[in-house]
C-alpha cells in the first residue's frame, strides 16, 4: 500500500508557478535594470560635478588674481569692487523677489500700481510674478476718480461725483459749498483742493477742500487773486495756481499755498500770461501747457522749479524754463503726469475742438503723438489712477458731455467707461484714495 502511494506521488506533475509570482519577478527584474541605469547616470553626474567644481575653483583663483592686479595697479579700489558686487547681488535678489507673486505684491504696494505695471511689462521672465500680483494690487490700491463743479446749460455746478475704477461705477458725493465752473484743482495730504473759478457773474478767490475720509468740504483761506480758467498742481505739500483770467485781464500771476501753515505766497509770474491752460507736476517740477492769450491759442510749455525759489523783499522768485512746444496749440485741454511722461489731451486750437493726445518724454524732451481720444473734447478734465488716465466731461462743440474714457499708457488703448450722472464742461478732476 505504501509503495502504491509513493508511486502515485512520484508520478504526479510538478507544481506550476502562479501568475502573481510571475508579475513580481518582472517588477523586480525591471527595477534592477533601472537601478543599474540610475547608478550609471549618477556616476556620470558625479564626474560632471567634479569637473565643474574644478573649473569653479580655477575661476575663483583667476578672479582673485585679477582683483589683486586691478587693485595693485590702482584701477579698482577694494571698496568700489565690493560696492559693485553688492549691487549685482541686490539685483539678483530683486529678480528673485519679483518672481514670487506674494513678494511682488509687497513690492507693488510699496512702489505703487504705475511702477508695478511697468515692471510687469518690462520683462517676460521677471515680470511674471508682478503680472500675477497686479489684479490683487489694483483692487487694493485703486484711488477713486473725482469730478467736481463745471457748467451745464450755462449754470455753474456745485455737484461732485466719483468713479470707482474697481467696480466701474459712478456715485454722488457731497456737493461743494460754492457752485463754480472753470476752477482749478490739486490734491495734497489725501484731500482735494478746488481754487477759484467763476460763479457765472464774477471771478472767485474762494478755496475749499474735500476730505474723503469724512465725506465733507471745508473752507480754506482764499487766494490773493480772484481768477477763473487757471491751472493748479501740487508739489511736496505746496499747492500752486497759475494764470487764468481776472480783473478784466489775462494773468501771468502765480501763487502757492502752504498746506501746513495755511498761508498764500506770491511766486515769480509765468513768462507767458494765459488762461485756459493746464498744469501737472512730476519730479518736483511744475509744468504749464498751452492756454489762450490775446485771442491766440498757445503751444507754449513752461516749467517752474520750486526747489530753486529764493526770497526777495517783495516776493518769491523761482526760475521758469521754456520747454519744446506741443505739436499743436491748444487751450481748454487737460494734462497729467505718469512716470517720466507728461500727457496733454483735447482742447481747442482756435479753429476746432481736438481729439488729439500727445506726451513729452522728460528724459529726451521730445513730444510724440498718441492714439486720439474716441471723441473730441475741450474744457475737459483728467486724472490718473493706478497708472491709467481718465478723461471726462468737457464739450464736443456747444453741448456739455457726460462721457468718460480711460487711456492705458502702456498699451496705448482707449476704453469707454460708464457716463457720469450729468453732463458738464469746465469741470475739474483728481484721483484720491478713500
Amino acid at each position: 500500500m505504501l509503495g502504491a502511494l509513493a508511486s502515485r506521488v512520484s508520478s504526479a506533475a510538478p507544481a506550476q508557478p502562479t501568475p502573481r509570482l510571475d508579475g513580481i519577478d518582472r517588477v523586480v527584474s525591471n527595477q534592477q535594470v533601472q537601478l543599474v541605469q540610475l547608478n550609471s547616470l549618477h556616476t556620470q553626474l558625479q564626474q560632471s560635478f567634479n569637473r565643474l567644481e574644478e573649473q569653479h575653483t580655477a575661476l575663483q583663483e583667476d578672479h582673485a588674481i585679477l582683483c589683486d592686479c586691478l587693485h595693485a595697479g590702482g584701477h579698482v579700489v577694494g571698496s568700489e569692487l565690493r560696492a559693485r558686487r553688492s549691487a549685482r547681488q541686490g539685483m539678483r535678489l530683486l529678480c528673485d523677489v519679483l518672481l514670487a507673486p506674494e513678494l511682488a505684491l509687497l513690492v507693488g504696494k510699496a512702489t505703487g500700481v504705475a511702477s508695478a505695471r511697468h515692471a510687469a511689462a518690462a520683462s517676460k521672465k521677471f515680470g511674471e510674478g508682478m503680472r500675477a500680483a497686479l489684479p490683487i494690487l489694483c483692487s487694493s490700491l485703486l484711488p477713486d476718480v473725482y469730478v467736481v463743479g463745471g457748467e451745464a446749460d450755462d449754470i455753474p455746478l456745485a455737484a461732485a461725483e466719483r468713479f470707482d475704477p474697481t467696480i466701474g461705477h459712478w456715485e454722488p458725493v457731497t456737493p461743494m459749498a460754492t457752485a463754480r465752473h472753470a476752477c482749478a484743482a490739486a490734491t495734497s495730504g489725501g484731500c482735494l483742493y478746488v481754487f477759484g473759478g467763476s460763479s457765472g457773474r464774477a471771478a472767485l478767490a474762494t478755496v475749499e477742500r474735500f476730505v474723503p475720509t469724512a465725506g465733507r468740504w471745508e473752507p480754506v483761506r482764499p487766494m490773493p487773486t480772484a481768477r477763473f480758467r487757471c491751472a493748479a498742481a501740487s508739489v511736496s505739500g505746496m499747492l500752486y495756481v497759475f494764470g487764468g483770467y481776472g480783473g478784466g485781464q489775462t494773468l501771468a500771476t502765480a501763487e502757492r499755498y502752504d498746506v501746513a501753515s495755511g498761508r498764500w505766497e506770491a511766486i515769480a509770474p509765468m513768462p507767458t500770461a494765459r488762461y485756459g491752460c493746464a498744469a501737472a507736476a512730476v519730479g518736483g517740477m511744475v509744468y504749464v501747457f498751452g492756454g489762450l492769450r490775446s485771442g491766440q491759442a498757445l503751444a507754449t510749455v513752461e516749467r517752474f522749479d520750486p526747489a530753486r525759489v529764493v526770497m526777495t523783499p517783495r516776493s518769491l522768485i523761482g526760475p521758469w524754463t521754456s520747454l519744446p512746444k506741443m505739436s499743436a496749440p491748444r487751450y481748454g485741454c487737460a494734462a497729467v503726469a505718469v512716470q517720466r511722461f507728461l500727457y496733454v489731451f483735447g482742447g481747442y486750437d482756435g479753429n476746432q475742438v481736438l481729439a488729439t493726445a500727445e506726451r513729452i518724454n522728460l528724459v529726451s524732451s521730445r513730444w510724440e503723438l498718441l492714439p486720439p481720444m474716441p471723441s473730441t473734447r475741450d474744457c475737459c478734465a483728467a486724472a490718473v489712477s493706478a497708472g491709467n488716465v481718465y478723461v471726462f466731461g468737457g464739450s464736443g462743440g456747444r453741448q456739455a458731455l457726460a462721457s468718460s474714457d480711460r487711456f492705458d499708457p502702456i498699451s496705448g488703448r482707449w476704453d469707454a467707461l460708464p457716463a457720469m450722472s450729468r453732463a458738464r464742461k469746465y469741470c475739474i478732476g483728481a484721483a484720491l484714495p478713500r
